[in-house]
Formats: C-alpha cells, structure tokens, sequence
C-alpha cells in the first residue's frame, strides 16, 4: 500500500451539546421531597453533598464517616484509578450535614 486508507478521512468531531443544569426552583423542590418531617433531616444532606461537590455517584455511595470533616469544609474520596482527592463542601451543605 502506498498510502493509508483513512488519511483522506475527515476527523470525526464531538456534538456541541450544553448540559442545562438545575435551577434553585428545581433544587428546592428536589430538598423538599426529601424532607417531609423533621427526622428527615439527615436524608438532606446526601442530596446537598452531590450537588454541591460534583462527586460521582460511586463517590458518594462509598463514603465513609470518617471522610467527611465538616470543620475543616472537606470530604476525601477515592476517585477513579484509585486516586485519592479533597473536595470542598460549602457551608449549607456542612450545616445540613
């Protein structure tokens, strides 16, 4: 073969998509599905950390009590790869928690 099959094949490019996200409307009506009573009050937190975080899903099912400091704003995850990393949390979220 003299020259590549693909070489006069034009790059395939991605979609331009925009992920619309969560208006506060939405995120409080979410939080008050959640929370019906007063002993609900711990099921806020889980909602509150994975948008307030950006951690995965897998993430976040595989905290342990001891990842989260909520004094010092920081929850240490175990991320893909193995690879460990520190997240910020914001005050809403550590006082729901």
């Amino acid at each position: 073969m003299e020259a590549s099959p693909i070489s006069n094949m034009k790059k395939p490019q991605p979609a331009n998509k925009t992920i619309k996200g969560l208006e506060s409307g939405d995120i409080a009506k979410l939080l008050n599905i959640v929370v019906r009573k007063p002993s609900d009050y711990y099921n806020k937190a889980i909602p509150m950390v994975f948008m307030d975080s950006g951690l995965r899903l897998s993430e976040l099912a595989n905290l342990k009590f001891n990842d989260v400091k909520l004094k010092e704003g920081t929850i240490r995850v175990l991320g893909k790869g193995n690879r460990e990393r520190i997240v910020p949390i914001g005050t809403k979220t550590r006082k729901a928690s």
